[in-house]
């Protein structure tokens, strides 16, 4: 995933002063366009961002090979400027390149992705109006617009350097401080319209590790199994029928993951069992493991939005 320099503030646009000459494309329509800036307010595009609030401005580094998961903004305008390298900015049908000097805009809803695909750090500017902060959906792989590769190297990159098997271990009790103190009415909030609830992802939590607790035995049990992929919110659809609370679930969740962090402690040495993911191609049971830990954090970050958007909206 891409890494951030820990450097975001908001700015006055009139104390902010630039010139130079750059290239700029906007998305998802592909213009391309030149333009001269002798002044960030002076540009007819980014004033109209800046004279907006609330409204960030982030720079941000991508490492060689740094990728960041196929995302959407419901309300809010992106401007990228380049600073320094190259990075590759994607649609699902199409890529653009962000080089210094060169300005990309994207558009609410529009689909998108980002890439350093050099040997060299990728530096820019990003100007949001509104903020990102609660305004960013990453795209599910049962979508049928999104690149199931990009979308696996997205979530093994959260992992990063840690072991998985002990990413899964600490799940439960990063859910449960998650929920502290954290009222029922709350978890059932629906911040984004079309979007889970805190307590519909507590809900795929325990779903999701059911299925994949599944998949873990079949491959160490199996020769070269098929996985196949489930209608997530189908499953959630059906259990919020149910009467179970928050904490009962996040119970079941505890248990299961308990029992497969002990038998991928055993099976450490058996990581490159392969398998055949329908969506994904070839994995290997390291793989799978190593995903499923990206998948955790995904939905620890996912939970943790959805708590303070849905505490923002009382």
């Amino acid at each position: 995933m891409g890494k951030s320099v820990d450097s975001r503030t908001s700015f006055d646009s009139g104390r902010m002063e630039s010139r130079f000459t750059f290239r700029g494309v906007r998305l998802p329509e592909g213009v391309t366009f030149d333009a001269k800036i002798e002044s960030l307010d002076a540009h007819r595009h980014l004033k109209d961002l800046l004279n907006e609030r609330p409204i960030s401005v982030k720079e941000e580094v991508f490492y060689p090979g740094g990728t960041e998961p196929m995302h959407y903004h419901l309300a809010c305008w992106q401007v990228f400027i380049g600073v320094e390298g190259e990075l590759v900015i994607s649609t699902p049908s199409e890529k653009t390149c962000l080089r210094k000097d060169t300005v990309v805009f994207i558009a609410p809803g529009t689909i998108h992705t980002a890439e350093n695909t050099t040997t060299e750090f990728a530096r820019f500017l990003i100007v949001s109006s509104p903020d990102t902060k609660f305004d960013r959906e990453i795209m599910e792989p049962e979508s049928s617009v999104v690149d199931h590769v990009a979308y696996s190297r997205s979530l093994t990159n959260r992992v990063g350097d840690r072991d998985p098997v002990q990413v899964l271990a600490e799940t439960p009790q990063s859910i449960r401080q998650a929920i502290e103190d954290v009222q029922q009415s709350v978890l059932e909030m629906r911040p984004f319209a079309e979007k889970w609830t805190p307590r519909e992802i507590i809900m795929h939590f325990v779903d999701s590790a059911l299925n994949r607790s599944l998949r873990f035995r079949m491959i160490l049990s199996g020769r070269h199994p098929v996985l196949t992929g489930y209608d997530e919110r189908e499953l959630v659809s059906i259990r919020s029928e149910q009467r179970a609370t928050a904490f009962e679930d996040i119970e079941l969740f505890s248990s299961i993951q308990r029992a497969d962090v002990a038998l991928l402690e055993q099976s450490k040495h058996r990581f490159d069992l392969p398998s055949h993911h329908l969506e994904r191609g070839e994995t290997t049971l390291g793989e799978l493991v190593h995903l499923e830990a990206g998948h955790d954090l995904h939905h620890l970050d996912q939970l943790r939005r959805y708590i303070a958007a849905a505490r923002e909206m009382r």
